[in-house]
């Protein structure tokens, strides 16, 4: 029965199929794994209803009304009609659909719980909780008092949400501006929205509208925006708020209802923050989730939680309460954050007692999903503010409660010190930036009993970033410019947790070196980049950018600086007067330094850059010449026709396969791939199958070639294909390009013809012709590795393609120019009758035999050689990559790798003619062993960027054509040679299927990259160890003849 070789071709593309999938389609199914649900602390069984609605039904009717329960049923997509009206056919009473986040409020009889929850799109059923109250001299000793004086800044033209028990404006405090009787044009309570009537009771509000249903809330907006008339304390002096001409806006939201008021409330204010006049620009809340027997974990996926963070999305900046779960208690108090504090965007207030000492009963970080909270740190311990019901009277209260809206009030100062200031500017430039530090150890010692941040600095788990300081805020808000930008450009690192990869903090060296970008908007920058490590002082970047825009920056982490876990600072200043919205990054500084001396090479200069391609170019002149010389002196010794078709084939296949091949595959795809956001799983099986189809093509086309004749035909038309083909990659996306890419390589695989065909004008001096041969194009292609980062970096991915559709057109035209006298029909290639008749049948098994039995193992050998290269070489690129070499300097690296080779080429040629190819075999062998033994034991990178360099593959290259032009007969040589290439090939392509595999199981183990990559290196050399005793049998058994077998 014959077995054909185009099926090969055939399989090749549907193993590559499922590359080229629809990306919607790849992210519909991540999407439905590993949304939020797949992690939900609140779920630890994962059976789609949260631990405190199943512990809840479990006692009976004491939570819930007879035979029903109020559950939150949350979807995978926004609730539709079709949704509602599937409920409340089974009886379901919908009693609320959220507008910006994917839930639906209910009431449901208790025995339709679990079948709901297995429903297509439902992904979780959740507790409807109640919400509670989290409960003259802090305005002095927050320094407000000195935003007022300095700045004549009271909040005027900001209004405040307070989502409480409502609020009172019956008293004298909370009814107007002036604190007027006689004038109702300055009314402090600008709209009142009952949530759990559903009802807008009036906007704006003469006192005594506005109504309290508990006394919390009142007491929270004064805190905030009262204007202090009223009872005053013994020494005369009011208790005014932080923001006494703020505006309110009570969202009376708590308590007689449950959360799903809170969410209504919530949702009302982000509808109509822009309708109340002056607009809603601060929520505040010091609302928490009411406590129950056991510890609810808080993840920041909590119905709450997530109602919040779309209210920071909308526009808003939020304030919330850290809750008051005595923090200090030990080990207890940690991880005591309630809901909705642990959400993501808005700020969590921590509570100062009036010395500004840490509260005792302040909760503490982390999250249950690891983040550290709170954000910053108020006064929170016995504020006087107004007492609801009494008109004039102000009562004292302690807890996050109070600290919330006090930073509530704050922000209210900055943002009318600068309107144009954003939810993130405020929380990641101004709180994060500019808080005062603070260190629990530092603290009264009721508070320092209870350490939640040995691993943490800047922030910690009891202070945030630290305490706020208004008159700081209220400085630099008015200098931000938002046209301006910065950011830093550090490498996301990744941990396995409950099966899903979530992102840490990256990890960074003693004295390394970190870069950044940032944007001037066209401005003169007189100051330039500043950073600043946690609480240091700020320092002066260096600038790297050609023009002197701080379009690019380094610097160095500081010896002195204070390690473990820390955030970074960057700005950008044009001038004292103006600069950019900080830059903040959570890293962890390791009190160690890189033994690898990362720093050094990644940041090297342009200017050093620039030296080394330098010396690179007058390198590869100096080392072409002589080797150009040594073409010449062959190439005359044959007949004229010769050696015009000897030129010819040489142009080709240098314009095919050394420039389109080194520019195109080997270099522009992979940045390509990295730029798109390609998976380093894709990327490494994208390879594999690159090299696999490439090397299935290298064998069909030399076998069409051995048995039809018609090479000059062969060249011609896969080169106009190939230029066709080109003509589609702009217009294509990742998986389009992949796919064009793959079908270039079945066309490239052609290009290995000419040296078979140029290879029969020297039957005896094969070692010689291959090694110069090889020697000329790995010319070509030490240009392209140099050239290739720099023109994608500067032009793009089209610019190579652009480059290599001319290179290809240029390829089709020496084609047509070849005169070639065909070997095996003896007929001119020209002729024209010589048609190209494909017969399928013909690729049997025996066509792919060889004449010569030892041919078997020199492909044997060379396939156990190439698999390690295949997994060095194709992520030795990425490897320099993420230890932080630049793109520029690793195609320097390249470079130099392939002009060391050239050296070696023309040599190795006559070594093989006069030692014997086998024992050149054997070397290229051992030599690998050694090197990348060497290369894969840690050195410093300094050392593996110079073992990379040190060229062996001219060893291995030149022994095996020179092995195959000599052991196969005129009539199966294109076949031979393709063969010859092909098993090389497919070593790469196990080599890169084995990389993919090794890099995804040692990342699965949270290894660190670095180690990722020299365990993978290692795990190959036991292929090198096999090819070695094949090569030294060979050696022993076999004479430079290689008689039959």
């Amino acid at each position: 029965m014959n077995r054909n070789v185009l099926p090969l071709l055939v399989c090749a593309i549907l193993i590559s199929t499922p590359l080229f999938m629809p990306l919607s389609e790849s992210s519909k199914n991540d999407k439905d794994v590993q949304g939020w649900w797949s992690n939900y602390s609140r779920d630890k069984d994962r059976d789609g209803i949260s631990d405190v609605l199943e512990w809840k039904l479990q006692q009976g009717d004491r939570f819930f009304d007879s035979d029903s329960a109020r559950v939150f049923i949350r979807y995978n997509h926004h609730p539709t009609d079709s949704d509602i009206e599937k409920l409340e056919n089974l009886g379901i009473d919908v009693t609320y659909r959220a507008q910006y986040i994917d839930l639906v409020a209910t009431t449901m009889p208790r025995n339709l719980v679990y079948p709901v929850s297995t429903w297509n799109g439902v992904v979780m059923l959740d507790d409807i909780g109640k919400a509670v109250p989290h409960m003259n001299e802090a305005v002095p000793a927050m320094g407000v008092n000195q935003v007022w004086e300095n700045y004549g800044i009271y909040g005027e033209g900001i209004s405040i949400a307070i989502v409480d028990t409502g609020v009172d404006n019956a008293h004298v405090g909370l009814d107007d501006m002036d604190d007027n009787q006689f004038t109702m044009d300055d009314l402090k309570v600008v709209a009142y929205y009952d949530a759990v009537q559903d009802n807008v009771v009036c906007s704006p509000c003469l006192p005594g509208e506005s109504l309290d249903s508990g006394t919390h809330g009142t007491h929270v907006a004064g805190i905030a925006a009262g204007t202090g008339d009223g009872d005053a304390a013994p020494d005369g002096s009011r208790h005014i708020g932080v923001a006494p001409k703020a505006s309110l806006v009570n969202v009376l939201s708590c308590c007689d209802g449950d959360i799903e008021d809170i969410i209504r409330g919530v949702e009302w204010t982000i509808t109509n923050q822009k309708l109340v006049e002056p607009n809603i620009r601060v929520m505040t809340s010091s609302l928490g989730e009411q406590q129950i027997e056991f510890h609810i974990d808080n993840d920041g996926s909590s119905a709450w939680s997530q109602v919040v963070d779309a209210a920071v999305e909308s526009g808003l900046v939020v304030t919330l309460s850290a809750g008051n779960e005595f923090g200090s208690a030990t080990a207890a108090g940690c991880n005591t954050i309630d809901s909705p504090g642990d959400s993501r965007l808005p700020i969590t207030v921590a509570s100062l007692d009036k010395d500004l000492s840490l509260a005792i009963y302040s909760s503490r970080g982390y999250t249950s999903d690891g983040r550290v909270k709170p954000d910053v740190a108020a006064i929170g311990s016995s504020i006087m503010a107004p007492n609801k019901g009494t008109g004039t009277g102000y009562t004292s209260k302690s807890g996050t409660s109070m600290a919330t809206p006090l930073m509530a009030g704050i922000v209210a100062l900055t943002l009318e010190a600068n309107p144009d200031l954003t939810p993130t500017e405020v929380k990641d430039t101004l709180v994060a930036g500019y808080s005062i530090e603070r260190e629990i150890l530092d603290d009264d010692i009721d508070a320092a009993s209870n350490n939640c941040s040995i691993a943490e600095t800047r922030p910690d788990n009891e202070y945030g970033y630290g305490q706020a300081d208004p008159k700081t805020f209220v400085d630099i808000s008015g200098n931000i410019d938002a046209s301006l930008s910065i950011n830093w450009s550090l490498e996301p690192e990744y941990m396995l947790v409950n099966d899903s990869y979530v992102e840490v903090k990256p990890r960074i060296y003693n004295g390394s070196w970190i870069r950044g970008v940032s944007d001037s908007s066209g401005q003169s920058v007189s100051i330039g980049v500043e950073v600043r490590f946690g609480v240091d002082s700020w320092s002066l970047a260096d600038d790297l950018s050609d023009n002197g825009d701080w379009s690019e920056w380094q610097i160095q982490v500081p010896e002195q600086t204070k390690k473990g876990n820390q955030t970074l600072y960057a700005r950008l200043v044009v001038n004292s007067e103006q600069m950019s919205p900080m830059a903040s990054a959570s890293v962890v500084l390791l009190n160690e330094y890189d033994t690898d001396d990362i720093g050094s090479i990644s940041s090297l200069s342009d200017s050093t850059i620039l030296l080394l391609t330098v010396l690179l170019l007058a390198l590869t002149v100096g080392v072409g010449i002589p080797v150009w010389k040594r073409y010449q002196k062959l190439v005359n010794s044959s007949t004229e026709n010769q050696k015009q078709n000897v030129n010819h084939l040489l142009l080709f296949r240098s314009l095919t396969d050394a420039a389109q091949i080194a520019l195109l595959y080997w270099t522009a795809m992979r940045f390509f791939l990295r730029d798109e956001g390609a998976s380093q799983s894709l990327v490494s099986a994208y390879y594999g199958i690159a090299l696999l189809v490439l090397g299935v093509s290298l064998i069909f086309w030399g076998h069409i070639a051995d048995t039809y004749g018609s090479r000059r035909k062969i060249l011609l038309y896969t080169s106009l294909g190939c230029t066709i083909l080109y003509l589609f990659i702009p217009f294509l996306g990742i998986y389009g390009t992949i796919f064009i890419s793959i079908l270039l390589l079945m066309l490239h695989g052609s290009g290995r013809i000419p040296r078979a065909i140029a290879s029969e004008y020297y039957p005896n001096r094969q070692g010689e012709f291959n090694g110069v041969f090889w020697g000329m194009f790995a010319l070509i292609y030490s240009v392209a590795y140099l050239a290739a980062p720099s023109i994608y970096e500067s032009l793009g991915m089209n610019a190579i393609v652009l480059f290599c559709l001319l290179l290809n057109i240029a390829a089709a035209f020496c084609a047509f120019r070849l005169n070639e006298v065909d070997i095996m029909a003896g007929t001119l290639v020209t002729d024209s009758s010589n048609h190209l008749n494909f017969n399928v049948n013909s690729f049997s098994l025996d066509s792919l035999r060889f004449k010569n039995s030892w041919v078997k193992w020199i492909l044997l050998t060379v396939f156990l050689i190439y698999i390690p290269r295949g997994v060095i070489v194709y992520n030795a690129p990425n490897y320099f990559d993420d230890i932080g070499y630049d793109r520029s300097f690793v195609g320097v690296i390249m470079g130099y790798s392939v002009i060391a080779s050239v050296i070696l080429y023309p040599w190795l040629g006559s070594i093989c003619d006069r030692l014997g190819a086998w024992q050149v075999l054997l070397w290229s062998a051992l030599l690998y062993i050694l090197l990348w033994g060497t290369f894969s034991s840690a050195v410093s990178t300094h050392l593996s960027a110079f073992i990379f360099i040190i060229p062996v593959i001219p060893f291995l290259r030149t022994s095996r054509d020179t092995l195959m032009s000599q052991l196969t007969a005129l009539d199966e040589r294109s076949k031979g040679m393709g063969w010859g290439v092909f098993v090389g090939t497919l070593g790469y392509s196990v080599g890169a299927f084995f990389a993919s595999a090794m890099l995804g199981w040692l990342d699965a183990k949270d290894m660190e990259i670095q180690m990722q990559y020299l365990y993978t290196f290692r795990a190959s050399l036991v292929f090198l160890l096999l090819a070695s005793v094949v090569a030294w049998w060979l050696n022993k058994n076999t004479t430079k003849e290689a008689t039959v077998w």
